[in-house]
């Protein structure tokens, strides 16, 4: 498995170690490392175009080394520089990937000791909501029950939290708010919305018939049905907004028929496919892969089933264990919106559900300006990212970089924050 890792610029005996996992399913942790919150940039990058960015690599003014260190996994087999020549390593499900990834982890932490005691947290998005709860279950259950794969020895991972931007966990609530979403920013009718939520209990309803079922074929067909009532619509009534970001339009005719509208990363893979920069991070020209930052497509239809599951079930079982847990969401994403996300989380069931309903939303606020609101209560967290999209930390670098430092060091999130350091900028 590829991967990158970036040492923390203070690397303490107590700096975390943060294993970022990109969603997709299949998109690269490449990507992230150049457009998110690694240490480097690409220069004039504009992701609603493709232009630029392809050449020049530029330190970023808030970059995640200052306070984590940073690790970047291309997972599932066969995303971005990941390979293998043996069809029966690819993986399928979550179990799959939880296993695969349990297994780097080993090795990575035998490869380097010096990191073997330094708190772990998982990151990631979007469909990360669907990696991130499975892999830290794994993880819990390796620490109580030795079960670390050979070759590598027994460690106890240090797990402390978890944290995911935009995150898809439930699709039969967050695929149900799609509608009410839209119409509250504008985008469509009432009629349109009244509509789509008409038909929105049959994915509710599938979604409740998947959790239940052993079968592969009823989470395939809860995929199907939750994206085909709510999101498929959405899209045909608004074929040039990009489903990631309402404030960014797509020309009409610039993409296939039904494909949606979506960030451009096209500079991205530029550069990542350029020989001199293959060879600088370790991939072999023997390889011969051509870097794709995210196939949907093809891994989509890999984890189909896995799709049409819900993940959310497990947050108050790693919280019960002593898992800390953040979601963070920009507000101008539809597929994975924030009214979802908060949905989800009042209806979840765990020891202070009635307490959670309770807590009222808390200003943001970053150098000054508002820049969200927080719930927070015990080991969860739920931020709102104004201004920001499906990516959130492209949007608002520093308000993301001051909310996972203070997650990090388990302090308050709402506090302002006004100093420098803390928001992850360089002097």
């Amino acid at each position: 498995m590829f991967y990158i890792f970036v040492e923390a610029q203070t690397p303490t005996p107590e700096a975390p170690l943060l294993l970022w996992l990109e969603g997709g399913p299949g998109c690269s942790g490449a990507l992230p490392f150049l457009v998110e919150q690694g240490p480097y940039r690409l220069a004039g990058l504009n992701v609603s175009t493709g232009a630029g960015g392809d050449t020049l690599v530029r330190r970023r003014r808030y970059s995640w080394d200052a306070a984590f260190h940073l690790l970047y996994v291309d997972q599932p087999l066969g995303t971005g520089f990941s390979y293998s020549s043996d069809p029966r390593d690819k993986a399928h499900n979550e179990r799959d990937v939880s296993r695969d990834l349990l297994d780097f982890l080993h090795q990575f932490y035998a490869a380097r000791p010096a990191l073997a005691n330094a708190p772990l947290f998982l990151g990631g998005e979007s469909y990360a909501g669907h990696y991130i709860p499975p892999l830290a279950a794994a993880i819990l259950r390796a620490n109580a029950h030795g079960a670390a794969p050979p070759p590598p020895p027994q460690q106890r991972i240090r797990l402390q939290g978890i944290a995911v931007g935009n995150g898809y966990f439930d699709p039969g609530v967050q695929y149900s708010s799609m509608a009410d979403y839209a119409y509250d920013n504008g985008l469509i009718s009432a009629q349109l919305r009244d509509n789509i939520n008409l038909f929105t209990p049959l994915c509710r309803g599938a979604a409740r018939l998947c959790g239940l079922s052993r079968w592969d074929w009823v989470c395939k067909a809860t995929a199907w049905a939750c994206d085909a009532l709510s999101f498929q619509r959405l899209t045909r009534a608004l074929p040039n907004i990009n489903w990631a970001d309402i404030r960014i339009t797509c020309a009409p005719g610039s993409r296939p028929p039904g494909v949606p509208c979506f960030y451009n990363f096209s500079a991205v893979g530029r550069y990542w496919n350029r020989p001199d920069v293959q060879a600088e991070v370790g991939v072999p020209a023997s390889a011969n892969i051509t870097w794709v930052g995210c196939k949907d497509a093809e891994m989509s239809a890999d984890f189909l089933a896995d799709i049409g599951r819900s993940f959310s079930w497990m947050l108050p079982r790693l919280m019960d264990a002593g898992v800390r847990v953040l979601l963070y969401h920009g507000d101008k994403d539809i597929v994975c919106n924030w009214m979802g996300a908060e949905r989800m989380l009042d209806g979840m069931r765990w020891a202070r559900a009635a307490e959670w309903r309770d807590v009222v939303p808390v200003n943001l606020t970053v150098a000054g300006a508002a820049a969200g609101t927080v719930r927070q209560l015990g080991p969860l967290a739920f931020a709102r990212l104004y201004e920001a999209g499906h990516i959130a930390v492209m949007d608002q670098p520093g308000a993301v970089m001051a909310i996972m430092r203070r997650f990090a060091a388990d302090r308050p999130l709402a506090a302002a924050v006004t100093e420098p350091e803390e928001q992850g900028e360089l002097p």
